[in-house]
């Protein structure tokens, strides 16, 4: 889930197949788009995207800082955020 980082391409596209296609692992799946579940305002001095999700944050998010460099080729989320946790694909080490 989003909370910091608005999709509006996904937003635009919701409803339509992946126009790369996806790896469907579940039956009777579909190939379909959805958009994010929050509304997205900027707050703070720096203008930072902030979900509705979060309205405490967004009342002090002046002081919090984020960063959005980070990148992986990872698809799958646990593989990706293992990456980006330890630096390993998997909690073997593999």
């Amino acid at each position: 889930m989003d909370l910091f980082d608005p999709k509006p391409e996904l937003t635009r596209l919701a409803g339509k197949p992946h126009p790369d296609g996806v790896e469907i692992h579940q039956p009777n799946n579909i190939n379909i788009l959805l958009p994010g579940q929050f509304e997205f305002k900027k707050y703070g001095q720096c203008g930072m995207d902030v979900s509705e999700a979060l309205p405490h944050i967004a009342e002090i998010v002046t002081n919090c800082v984020s960063c959005r460099s980070m990148h992986t080729e990872h698809k799958q989320s646990s593989r990706g955020l293992n990456m980006l946790l330890t630096c390993k694909i998997s909690p073997a080490g593999r």
